[in-house]
């Protein structure tokens, strides 16, 4: 026997707090995985109330980080988090989140991220999804939300399957990179690095918070990049030192953040007690001023 799908009115959580002191000087600037912990919690809240049920992420696609939390932005800004449902599947729901940053003595307000978050509710007792509510179409922004999000799920399964063919052709190719002195190999900036699940990183559902691992992801994806720069640099200036025969070398700290996340999926839940072991590595770098950084998550768990 069916049942009609009713729909539900568009119901946007806007998430609202202040930057304290100790995130103003987070090391390598790792507001931004502070800013996914955040985003997380504010989506969370929107699928929970549109579905009626308790949901977890799936997955989150398209992250922009626009004018970042730089150190312009100090202590006492409000950081506005607004989350809107996208597009409604049977079991899922895609989630719009926006992050603007506001100086409250000036009122001007910038962007500094968005993304698309997809939940899935969570089995009932009877061990059955509770279906999602179909979305009221209140206007162009909402329809507009709606075909990205249905166009970004046609387009993550071919990116999925070009990647890893991509992944097979370099994995069985002999890499001569090592041939240019200045080159840094993956082998020596790749990191492997482990957190330990506690009760207070654990979720209102008792499985580890996904804002916090994808915090702890942007951790070990800065500490990456921080290597291959710091070993770039001392390679350069060893050319340099080299070729020039001066000692003029000058090692200024390089400046980076990230600037985009293209997909991270969550294939499954971890526990308290869990350990999760992160493992970056930089993928290629563009034009010497951007590169892509790979973070795999996984679970060693004392129950096997």
């Amino acid at each position: 026997m069916g049942c009609l799908r009713s729909l539900a009115p568009v119901v946007c959580v806007c998430y609202v707090c202040t930057l304290r002191a100790g995130l103003s000087r987070c090391a390598h600037d790792n507001r931004q995985g502070c800013l996914l912990r955040w985003l997380d919690l504010a989506t969370c809240a929107c699928a929970e109330q549109h579905t009626r049920a308790n949901c977890v992420t799936a997955s989150v696609c398209d992250l922009q980080f626009g004018d970042s939390l730089s150190s312009t932005t100090g202590v006492g800004f409000l950081v506005t988090i607004s989350a809107t449902p996208a597009k409604a599947g049977n079991t899922s729901l895609d989630v719009y989140v926006t992050a603007t940053v506001e100086d409250p003595n000036t009122g001007v307000t910038r962007t500094v991220c968005s993304a698309f978050f997809t939940y899935v509710t969570l089995k009932g007792p009877d061990g059955v999804r509770p279906r999602v509510p179909k979305l009221e179409d209140s206007g162009m922004n909402d329809e507009l939300l709606s075909f990205l999000a249905g166009q970004r799920r046609k387009l993550l399964p071919i990116m999925s399957t070009a990647l890893q063919r991509k992944i097979s052709v370099l994995e069985s190719e002999e890499s001569t990179d090592c041939a240019i002195s200045s080159w840094v190999s993956t082998s020596e900036t790749k990191l492997e690095m482990l957190e330990l699940c506690l009760p207070t990183n654990l979720n209102h559902m008792s499985h580890t918070f996904g804002g916090e691992v994808m915090r702890w992801m942007m951790k070990a994806a800065l500490v990456c990049v921080s290597r291959h720069l710091g070993r770039s640099a001392r390679r350069l200036n060893g050319s340099a030192k080299g070729s020039a025969g001066s000692g003029g070398g000058d090692d200024a700290t390089v400046v980076f953040r990230a600037v985009a996340i293209d997909n991270i999926q969550f294939r499954g839940p971890s526990d308290a007690s869990d350990h999760l072991i992160f493992r970056a590595r930089i993928n290629r770098v563009f034009d010497d001023s951007e590169c892509e950084v790979e973070v795999g998550v996984y679970k060693w768990s004392l129950k096997g």
